[in-house]
């Protein structure tokens, strides 16, 4: 009576409009990809890797065809850098069928040069989609589900936020995470 294993990936999406169909037949129930900007200038100065914008958005449309249905775009919130990017990234999942994933910017050691003047909060982010009076939590589909649900009142439209800094909340985390090299 165990519920059937999740096996989801993240992904840069470099790769993805040639291999999300083996992806999905393999098994492989969820995605999510990594966007942190829907402007190709903004794109590439935030990217970590020297891959086009437009093979990212393939990927995705790839993936959508491939047949998941469970995509999350995942944007790291960069005061600075991209919060100008969060509407169109909102219009894009929207379009996609795609959950917006707006992660606060964490720090990771001090590799990063994280400050805590560096973190847009909850409400700042959804007042940037157009005000927080505008998106309502919803409850989250299970315990150790770590990203809160938001459901905008008049579209209808999903987005979740992880508040990792604002909001801790390693205590109910069930996930196992494995990197690419193991």
């Amino acid at each position: 009576g165990h519920p059937p294993l999740e096996l989801g990936m993240t992904t840069n999406g470099s790769l993805l409009a040639r291999h999300a169909d083996e992806l999905r037949q393999a098994g492989l129930t969820r995605l999510n990809i990594s966007l942190d900007a829907i402007d190709r200038t903004t794109f590439s100065q935030m990217a970590d890797v020297d891959v086009p914008l437009t093979q990212v958005l393939d990927g995705i449309e790839a993936a959508r065809r491939a047949g998941f249905d469970h995509i999350a775009l995942n944007t790291v919130v960069r005061p600075g850098h991209n919060v100008d990017q969060l509407p169109g990234l909102a219009r894009h999942a929207a379009e996609m069928n795609c959950t917006l994933r707006l992660i606060e910017y964490m720090d990771v050691g001090n590799a990063n040069g994280w400050a805590p003047d560096h973190v847009l909060t909850l409400g700042d982010m959804l007042d940037q989609l157009g005000g927080r009076h505008l998106w309502e939590a919803q409850p989250r589909r299970h315990p150790g589900q770590t990203a809160r649900p938001f459901r905008h009142r008049h579209t209808g439209q999903r987005i979740e936020v992880v508040a990792s800094i604002s909001q801790p909340f390693c205590s109910q985390c069930d996930r196992w995470r494995l990197s690419a090299d193991g």
